[in-house]
């Protein structure tokens, strides 16, 4: 299997200086020590700003990003709602800014979206068709929405599409959430929902983070045989798959999004366009609690064998 990358970059960015906005979420901090990594081969000088979760912060990390005139820029999280001015205004000063999975945001020159709506819709498809068939067609669902991020309406686009084209008879209820909730209020808020609703079985989360604490609430609710499956499994959910207190995952390797991400930018500060396989890289899977066989405190969802030398190997070519 390839990383669908075999474009060398020529030059190099070496001593380019390339800014990250990290978000307050785990996978953002995955992303920043991934990012870090493929700096290294491709001697970009990173440097790391907290973006937090929080619409003012989201200003206010785009503004620092902005006064310090960096040669790239790279940030998800962020709706295009409040990144798209802050975005064209470097875009159009010749920074080449890469969002990571934000498909709300209009491209213009300078601008690329790493994991566009194709990745993030199919990623919804994912959840849908796995509890299409996990329950034979007859799936009563709470889907867990949040709002708040930028490819939110993208992943759920993908799940109810897939619902109403291949389950017209199952029912999806939706409880809308954001990540501040997550670990907190939410798991107790699933847990009530699903008492005052007892035929739901399933719960689908837009991202599997808003799952953190929901098999303690069930458990101390005295529920069972509640199957929930949500994408970009944590290293707590996938340690509750090891466990079977989850059942299911749509997994993306976070540091391979980071390396796309990187190559992208680079490619991008030497004039050249982002390759088409960076809006949908083949970085997506799921997997079933069965097949999470690696220690989650130690590794990660696999992805390709060898795909950090298989980028090193693209970019170095001559």
């Amino acid at each position: 299997m390839s990383i669908g990358i075999d474009q060398p970059i020529v030059p190099l960015p070496s001593g380019k200086t390339v800014i990250y906005l990290e978000c307050a979420v785990v996978d953002c901090k995955l992303h920043a020590e991934a990012l870090a990594q493929a700096s290294v081969p491709l001697g970009i000088n990173l440097k790391t700003i907290s973006s937090g979760l929080s619409p003012e912060s989201f200003k206010s990390a785009l503004a620092t990003a902005q006064s310090l005139k960096p040669d790239g820029l790279i940030y998800d999280a962020i709706p295009a709602a409040i990144a798209q001015g802050p975005v064209d205004a470097m875009a159009a000063s010749g920074v080449a800014v890469v969002a990571i999975s934000s498909p709300d945001l209009k491209l213009t020159k300078n601008t690329a979206n790493v994991l566009g709506a194709p990745y993030v819709e199919r990623a919804g498809r994912g959840i849908a068709n796995w509890t299409i068939n996990d329950s034979q067609g007859t799936a009563q669902v709470l889907y867990l929405d949040d709002p708040t991020l930028s490819f939110s309406s993208f992943i759920s686009k993908g799940l109810h599409d897939t619902y109403s084209e291949n389950c017209p008879s199952c029912a999806i209820d939706t409880l809308v959430t954001s990540s501040s909730e997550i670990g907190t209020s939410l798991p107790t808020k699933v847990a009530s929902y699903l008492q005052a609703h007892p035929q739901i079985k399933y719960i689908n989360a837009e991202y599997s983070a808003l799952l953190t604490g929901v098999p303690t609430a069930l458990k101390n609710a005295g529920m069972t045989g509640i199957k929930t499956i949500g994408m970009s499994p944590t290293q707590i959910n996938q340690q509750y798959m090891k466990d079977e207190l989850e059942a299911a995952g749509v997994f993306n390797n976070n540091a391979a999004m980071s390396w796309y991400a990187a190559d992208t930018v680079a490619r991008m500060i030497n004039g050249r366009p982002a390759l088409v396989v960076a809006e949908d890289p083949p970085n997506l899977q799921i997997m079933s609690a069965s097949e999470v066989t690696w220690d989650p405190k130690l590794s990660s969802y696999p992805f390709i064998p060898g795909w950090r030398d298989m980028f090193i190997k693209a970019w170095t070519r001559r």
